[in-house]
């Protein structure tokens, strides 16, 4: 496994965590087309990919509301008025069902498992409680609380114009990265 890549994302990321700059933010958008690299071995998380984008978004969450001197003050305004409340609900059911369905309807409901290494193609399995149930719980907290954070962000007509621009910035990542994937067909091009 390449650790530059690792390395340099954790170095932008605890840049960003600690700086008045929209770092976050870009590393965000920049990290958007790479879904499938991890920013921590799976051999240190017991198999668990951490993403790019997933930790940046829990970093962001991190420096929006528990950095910032108003953070827990204004993730409790966001979350419990209004339309918020109601999203702060559905992550409370989202919590109750993962932890405890797969425990209460153990056995008794066939799944198609994700991991299915020797079940082959399309085969069930009993629903049974496993360490995914965490991950599961972990990645809605981060994506529910991601959306108060960007809804604190962007509130503010000025910072608007960061995520028009790391819209584009994804785009043409995408563009570039797609080209490079197409003349790695004709052309021997490496690791790039």
């Amino acid at each position: 496994m390449n650790l530059l890549p690792i390395a340099l994302y954790w170095g932008f990321a605890l840049t960003g965590l600690f700086s008045r700059k929209p770092i976050l933010l870009w590393l965000f958008f920049v990290s958007l087309p790479f879904g499938s690299m991890v920013v921590v071995p799976t051999n240190l998380t017991a198999g668990l990919s951490l993403t790019p984008q997933s930790m940046t978004a829990m970093l962001i969450v991190v420096h929006e509301f528990l950095l910032r001197r108003s953070g827990p003050g204004a993730f409790a305004t966001l979350a419990l008025r209004g339309s918020g409340l109601a999203l702060f609900l559905f992550w409370i059911v989202c919590i109750v069902v993962t932890l405890f369905a797969p425990r209460l309807f153990a056995g008794l409901i066939e799944v198609v498992p994700m991991n299915a290494t020797g079940l082959g193609f399309m085969n069930t399995a009993p629903l049974v409680p496993t360490k995914q149930n965490f991950s599961q719980v972990a990645y809605i907290t981060v994506s529910i609380f991601a959306v108060f954070a960007f809804a604190r962000i962007f509130c503010d007509g000025a910072r608007l114009q960061i995520l028009t621009r790391g819209i584009m910035i994804t785009g043409l990542i995408v563009i570039v990265t797609g080209l490079l994937d197409f003349a790695s067909t004709y052309v021997p091009i490496g690791p790039l």
